[in-house]
């Protein structure tokens, strides 16, 4: 499912941030139910037996085909959750950084007036540009 729905690129698949597949749960992480009725092999005749079928200890169910469906169906949607839970990681993280720019923004603008005007810098100083980097975002500060 995770193929077909969720493909990753060379570059995503290398990545430790973007990787989502490295977000996946462990069971010991995982709280849910699935309720799904089974039957006993002495139910059905030998030769014709489909569905779940329960464990002779009655702890899991027997490897068969419906058995196969069921796990690819509940390992679908932990791989889901994963996926969409690191698309809305990555979009806070965005909206933080950008947030934090802003903030980087407005303090540089503000240390700019201060430095406009305090009286102990000459005018040709206070008149010279201003250049601020604040993670590849460049500013330009001109009086």
């Amino acid at each position: 499912i995770a193929e077909k729905h969720f493909p990753m690129s060379v570059g995503e698949r290398g990545s430790t941030s973007e990787n989502w597949m490295l977000r996946l749960l462990l069971s010991a992480q995982l709280i849910g139910l699935v309720s799904v009725k089974g039957q006993r092999v002495k139910d059905v005749e030998q030769e014709n037996v489909e569905g779940l079928i329960a464990s002779a200890d009655r702890e899991g169910f027997v490897e068969n085909e419906a058995f196969n469906n069921l796990f690819d169906l509940i390992r679908s949607a932990v791989e889901a959750i994963a996926y969409v839970d690191r698309r809305i990681q990555l979009e806070q993280d965005k909206k933080r950084r950008e947030r934090l720019v802003e903030s980087l923004k407005e303090e540089a603008k503000f240390a700019i007036a201060q430095v406009q005007n305090y009286p102990d810098i000459s005018n040709s100083e206070k008149k010279s540009n201003y250049t601020c980097d604040f993670a590849n975002v460049k500013l330009r500060c001109r009086t």
